[in-house]
């Protein structure tokens, strides 16, 4: 499964690129499913799911009968939340100088929004907290909740600096592949009832609340991230 998905997503990054072309030559029209699959050497299913991702991201239409175009708004489409990278590669592509900061992390009373999903029934988590810098701005300050389990790993927590979804696969081989969210608007206020954070942070900025799951379809992760939206941008398409 996972080598499909990876193959997927190699596929989607292809299209991508011969999108980038057909636009610097001004078409607007990709080659058909078969010119394409034999272009990159995969099956029209593999093709077609990519093609699928692709427009559900809202970067191309499909036309029964007439083809696939590029949408009119793909150069304003910035971030896609359905198939999101790290938060360190979004900044890094887009430009700046990455640094992560492993800023706090320690055993803390399970918070009430993961005790609302009652998914997790434990009176302690383990609390961890990342800010994620583009050059010398706060970008994302992600505050990830993990079961009281993961105490034994705290020293461990502490010293790493890269994402959370990272250190899961390398040091425990758990592999986060759903995730569900909820989005608030958010301030200085709220982001103190986690944590002593004491870094100067935009007034306004957007929270996600996620929970993730693995593979096995069990929670694993609870998360709160602070956007700070000048420096990743947010996008969506919806469907009427």
């Amino acid at each position: 499964m996972e080598e499909k998905m990876i193959l997927r997503d190699k596929v989607r990054r292809l299209i991508l690129e011969e999108i980038n072309l057909l636009k610097e030559e001004g078409k607007n029209k990709l080659p058909t499913e078969q010119e394409l699959s034999s272009k990159f050497g995969v099956s029209r299913v593999t093709l077609r799911s990519a093609l699928a991702d692709i427009e559900r991201e809202g970067k191309i239409t499909r036309r029964q009968g007439s083809g696939t175009y590029i949408s009119p708004s793909f150069d304003n489409m910035k971030l896609d939340l359905f198939r999101m990278k790290t938060y360190g590669q979004l900044i890094q592509e887009a430009g700046h100088y990455l640094k992560v900061e492993s800023f706090i992390t320690k055993i803390v009373d399970t918070p009430e929004f993961v005790r609302e999903s009652k998914l997790y029934d434990r009176e302690k988590m383990v609390m961890t907290v990342r800010i994620f810098y583009a050059d010398s701005q706060i970008a994302v300050v992600c505050i990830d909740f993990l079961s009281n389990e993961y105490e034994k790993n705290i020293d461990e927590l502490k010293e790493y600096s890269d994402s959370i979804f990272e250190y899961l696969k390398k040091n425990h081989n758990i592999k986060l592949t759903v995730g569900s969210i909820k989005f608030h608007g958010a301030n200085d206020n709220d982001l103190n009832l986690y944590t002593d954070i004491k870094h100067k942070l935009p007034k306004k900025y957007l929270i996600i609340e996620g929970i993730e799951y693995s593979i096995d379809n069990e929670p694993v992760l609870f998360t709160k991230e602070y956007i700070n939206t000048d420096i990743i941008q947010i996008t969506a398409v919806r469907y009427r």
